[in-house]
């Protein structure tokens, strides 16, 4: 049984960490492109992400997979929604001071 688990929590944390890119992506593209601002380009966006948000996933994913697990939850990550996994992202990463104004002095 601690095997399935332990594979199971392998699945969602890889699901969660391509959703987390996603989520930083259509934040710097279409978020922008909302509030009138050209979109970032892949680099600029690489950059925010290896800066701003890598060093807090692995934090993000475990908090997230802990809280759903403990509410007997867990499956319900195999295929979340994006608000659930903005809930915990934006605990650890702000994207408006990307999305807001047309700062490249942050990156």
């Amino acid at each position: 049984m601690n095997n399935n688990i332990s594979t199971i929590k392998h699945e969602i944390t890889t699901i969660l960490k391509n959703k987390i890119h996603e989520i930083i992506k259509a934040d710097l593209t279409i978020g922008r492109t909302d509030n009138d601002l050209p979109p970032l380009t892949d680099e600029e966006i690489y950059k925010i992400y290896e800066n701003d948000v890598n060093p807090y996933i692995s934090k993000m994913i475990l908090l997230m997979i802990n809280d759903y697990e403990s509410s007997s939850e867990l499956l319900l990550l195999k295929n979340p929604e994006f608000d659930w996994i903005r809930e915990y992202l934006y605990i650890y990463v702000d994207t408006n001071q990307y999305i807001e104004i047309d700062n490249k002095n942050l990156l």
